[in-house]
């Protein structure tokens, strides 16, 4: 949609004109904000884009409020900003896209495009004729900005002669340098932005070489320290929509690793009250990048462990105020800018909260780079699987998340065209508002039921990897858990169903729109058992959206190996071959490691009791070639009591340690597989799965060696 808009004089003004009176100034930028913002409305646009630099907040007379580019400030676009969303449309935009820069940083940007520069034009008195008049000045300032940047032979072709040589430009030239006390009223930068241009090009030039304009000069003592502290500048009060500030800050000569700090501060401000809710791994990552982007200012931590004040870190920080024990959340509402990390609960929710995370933040700048997985299990093999691949093909990629990497950690290795594999969690999804460019969602079983108040509430938080993508945006999705998106569909499932991009047959996996077709083999090093072949299936249509075909993501698949406590073989004794599944934490999970081996005769279950639902998975288990149970903890006793209840005929051994239930097997030496798939979580007795499962692995060497010895 297109609405043209025509300005027309009253004709009384023309006739005052002829009658010697003048005009007064026209303030055309205020009137191009309301039209355009009518336009806006009219046409249903989002946003009104401006393009006015920084330098026109600058005072056209030193010492005073006057500013002949008042209309162009930011104080103006606050105010007009205000003024549209309270009386024209609560959801309009208005911003200046070059607020945030300098007019050499826009020279530059500028002359990146040199088949626009025998076409525009900034001069007011050639505007009639579609020239530069080479005698205002407009047409010096920008003579002189772009000099560091485009040659004096395009210089000169484009402003028709050498304008440094035109001594009638003299007293121009001191107003724009600064000389004189009063700027030029005109549009044009401020003296520190023109002596900085002509330090760059002539600093150091012999008097007899310089141009006419020069010769009595008195160049800065500043140098090229200035001139890159210009370049590298970036203005904190602008009101750019992060999208737009996003596009700005790529194109800036700026090192990649600095460019997300200036994001985060362009969205809190130059001296922002923040919060950081929870001090673990993510936190204390949160805290760094932070105290890196604010050196001096004050930062809030907050957590129930009263200890964290005594950490070495902050032996040399005195800039950091604590909220510690059991009431440290009593302080949330005092503060507008809160990053949570995963995990923390809530423990009074209100709607005026604004909780921030990690993976939101990084998500709202490095989407468009990032491949979000999800699931309930399968999530951190099929991230790796994906990094590997990536890697394997020779693309850029990191790999970061719930897999124990947070993500600020990595920002400084992240260039433009890095590949982020971010593996992301129910707790890490739970308040995002942005999402992956490319979202895997594996699958959702009940899980975390203490922390999420029901199975509807992780669901949710599970699905956020899908709801805030755009239409550009690709979701890759079991076909059992599918949800409407606003991105493009790509559904898998475990046997063929019209519609689906791939399933499983069997061992052989199976692309229909490029008719590839690959054959699994069995390998205790590899991926085994159904559920991996589904996780192979989501990174291999994942890989796909970056240009690696179908054949030659499956070769890299070939040469993955299993993450530690994944159906992790740990190694055979007495005829009995042990692994380790202590990532299965949910009934689901068991089920499908038991089915992958096959031959399980022991398989020692229980753990730390969450209410979870194990009728189902007892059933399946009772009707399976299992043979020997062996139950730990709380969540083990309500197992063993459920077999009891249906009668179950198999052997159901109570056990208190891990060590207690590998001196069992090793004793019975029960002949086939060992295998420990809790079903059930591990804070009872262990920090965490891997603790868990490494306990498992210094038992097996242990006692089996003793035994054999």
């Amino acid at each position: 949609q297109s609405v043209v808009v025509q300005r027309k004089l009253d004709p009384l003004m023309l006739e005052l004109n002829a009658q010697g009176f003048l005009n007064g100034h026209t303030p055309f930028s205020a009137l191009l904000a309301f039209v355009n913002a009518l336009a806006a409305v009219a046409t249903g646009a989002k946003y009104v884009a401006l393009s006015n630099e920084n330098s026109a907040n600058e005072s056209t007379v030193p010492g005073t409020n006057i500013n002949h580019q008042y209309s162009k400030s930011f104080e103006f676009e606050q105010d007009f900003a205000n003024y549209c969303r309270k009386y024209i449309h609560p959801k309009l935009a208005y911003f200046s896209f070059l607020r945030p820069l300098n007019e050499l940083q826009i020279a530059e940007l500028f002359s990146r495009y040199p088949q626009h520069f025998d076409s525009f034009r900034s001069c007011n008195v050639g505007s009639k004729n579609d020239t530069w008049c080479g005698k205002c000045p407009k047409c010096l300032f920008t003579r002189i900005i772009l000099a560091p940047f485009v040659t004096e032979e395009k210089l000169q072709e484009i402003f028709h002669g050498e304008l440094l040589e035109d001594t009638t430009l003299k007293n121009t030239f001191d107003e724009l340098t600064g000389t004189l006390p009063v700027k030029p009223f005109e549009c044009v930068g401020t003296p520190d932005e023109i002596n900085t241009a002509i330090d760059a090009v002539y600093g150091g030039t012999e008097q007899n070489n310089l141009p006419a304009l020069l010769k009595n000069y008195k160049f800065p003592v500043r140098g090229k320290k200035h001139f890159d502290e210009l370049m590298q500048s970036f203005n904190f009060f602008h009101l750019l929509p992060a999208p737009f500030l996003k596009v700005l800050i790529k194109h800036l000569n700026i090192p990649v690793s600095e460019r997300f700090g200036i994001f985060l501060k362009s969205k809190f401000g130059h001296d922002p009250k923040i919060l950081i809710l929870g001090f673990g791994k993510e936190g204390q990552s949160g805290y760094r990048l932070l105290r890196e982007i604010y050196p001096d200012v004050q930062l809030h931590i907050a957590d129930r462990n009263e200890l964290l004040r005594e950490m070495e870190v902050f032996e040399k920080d005195k800039q950091v105020v604590f909220y510690t024990g059991p009431d440290y959340q009593s302080v949330l509402e005092d503060f507008s800018v809160i990053i949570k990390s995963p995990g923390v609960k809530i423990e009074k929710p209100s709607d005026g909260l604004i909780l921030r995370s990690q993976t939101d933040l990084f998500l709202e700048y490095f989407g468009e780079q990032t491949i979000g997985i999800t699931g309930t299990k399968g999530k951190s093999t099929t991230s790796s699987l994906i990094h590997h691949v990536l890697k394997e093909s020779g693309k850029n990629a990191l790999l970061l998340g719930n897999i124990g990497i947070p993500p600020f950690d990595m920002v400084a290795q992240i260039d433009d065209d890095t590949l982020i594999v971010f593996e992301m969690s129910a707790h890490q999804l739970e308040h995002v508002k942005h999402a992956p460019r490319v979202a895997v969602l594996l699958n959702i079983f009940p899980e975390h039921l203490d922390h999420f108040k029901n199975i509807n509430a992780y669901r949710k938080a599970k699905n956020n990897i899908l709801n805030y993508q755009k239409p550009t945006d690709i979701a890759i999705i079991h076909q059992q858990f599918a949800t409407e998106t606003k991105g493009k569909s790509l559904l898998f499932g475990p046997e063929k169903q019209k519609g689906l991009a791939a399933w499983v047959d069997g061992n052989k996996l199976v692309f229909p729109g490029s008719g590839a077709l690959f054959t699994v083999s069995a390998d205790r090093k590899a991926l085994i058992g159904k559920h991996n072949l589904l996780n192979i299936l989501a990174a291999i249509l994942a890989v796909n959206q970056y240009g690696i075909k179908e054949k030659e993501a499956f070769e890299h698949v070939s040469s993955f190996r299993l993450l530690p406590h994944r159906l992790e073989f740990t190694g055979s004794y007495r005829g009995i071959d042990f692994y380790n599944d202590s990532i299965s934490t949910v009934p689901e999970s068991t089920l499908a490691a038991v089915e992958a081996l096959g031959q399980v005769k022991t398989l020692i279950l229980g753990g730390y009791d969450r209410g979870l639902d194990y009728r189902q998975m007892v059933q399946t288990l009772d009707e399976s070639n299992v043979e020997y149970f062996l139950f730990m903890g709380k969540a083990g006793e309500v197992m063993r009591r459920i077999f009891q209840e249906i009668h179950s005929e198999k052997s159901l051994v109570k056990v208190e340690t891990i060590d207690e239930a590998v001196a069992y097997a090793l004793q019975k030496s029960i002949s086939g597989i060992c295998l420990l798939s809790p079903a059930a979580a591990s804070y009872d007795q262990f920090h965490n799965f891997e603790h868990r499962g490494d306990a498992y692995k210094k038992a097996i060497e242990e006692l089996a060696h003793k035994k054999s010895g």
